[in-house]
């Protein structure tokens, strides 16, 4: 396949922490902050009520748990992810071509055309290109070579009809 433009995917803890941010509906960080939402929303009704002491103890409850859902769960769930996948190849090298992506690693080869890609996405230092619903090519802007990572974004772009999704 003739190719414009290469990059390496890596599977690492880094590229599996920007697969779990997006896939998260709704983000992590929006449910802990309910959390901490409502764990105030308890101490004024305790207070109301005129039991500060279980108020404050609700509300540190409730500060700790939305603390550990924003922040706690999503490195964890990447962490077991990894783990998960850890028996497969660890690394790909990407082919961008004219009808297709080719993905090549010690074990295989295959090719993906521009209309099987469903979704392209830029989260936290990697680009995602899905190819089924939660399944992505990644690779990081630093690897690309044939050209500087903006020009294989308006080249994907153009070939797979996706926008950039930004995802943060």
């Amino acid at each position: 396949m003739e190719k414009g433009f290469a990059a390496r995917h890596v599977w690492d803890v880094q590229a599996a922490r920007a697969l779990a941010h997006v896939w998260q509906r709704p983000p992590l960080w929006k449910i802990g902050i309910g959390i901490v939402i409502l764990g105030a929303a308890g101490l004024a009704a305790a207070w109301w009520l005129n039991e500060r002491q279980l108020g404050w103890t609700g509300f540190a409850a409730g500060a700790l748990l939305g603390a550990y859902v924003a922040f706690g769960v999503e490195p964890m769930a990447a962490k077991k992810l990894y783990a998960q996948s850890c028996g497969r190849s660890q690394e790909a090298l990407l082919a961008f071509g004219a009808a297709g992506v080719e993905a090549k690693d010690e074990y295989s080869r295959c090719v993906i055309r521009y209309e099987g890609f469903r979704r392209f996405v830029s989260c936290r230092g990697r680009y995602l290109l899905f190819y089924r619903r939660q399944s992505a090519l990644i690779f990081a802007p630093e690897s690309v070579s044939g050209g500087d990572a903006h020009a294989l974004e308006v080249f994907v772009r153009e070939k797979t009809g996706l926008g950039l999704e930004t995802i943060r």
